[in-house]
C-alpha cells in the first residue's frame, strides 16, 4: 500500500503537536505518496506496520488510490 500525507499532516510536521513518537514523526516525514509501505518499513529503522494505522488514525496520512488499470487498445476494424 502507498501512503500519502493528509494536509492535517503537512500542518503536523509544522506543529509537531500529535507525533511524539520519534519512529512516528520520522515516518511522517518520509511518506511521500510514492513509496510503499513495504519500502518505508525496510528503509525507516524503527517502525512497525502499527505506526501506519496511528497515524492513519490522527488523519496525518491516507492511501494512494492505486492507478487505473489501462486498456490495451481495440484491434483495428477490419
Amino acid at each position: 500500500m502507498i501512503w500519502a500525507k493528509t494536509d492535517a499532516g503537512r500542518a503536523e510536521i509544522q506543529a509537531r503537536s500529535l507525533v511524539k513518537d520519534r519512529a512516528q514523526r520520522n515516518l511522517l516525514l518520509v511518506i511521500d505518496g510514492k513509496r510503499t509501505a513495504e519500502k518505508l518499513l525496510a528503509d525507516v529503522m524503527g517502525i512497525t506496520a502499527d505506526d501506519f494505522g496511528r497515524l492513519e488514525g490522527l488523519g496525518l496520512i491516507a492511501p494512494v488510490a492505486p492507478p487505473a488499470p489501462v486498456a490495451p487498445p481495440a484491434p483495428p476494424a477490419a
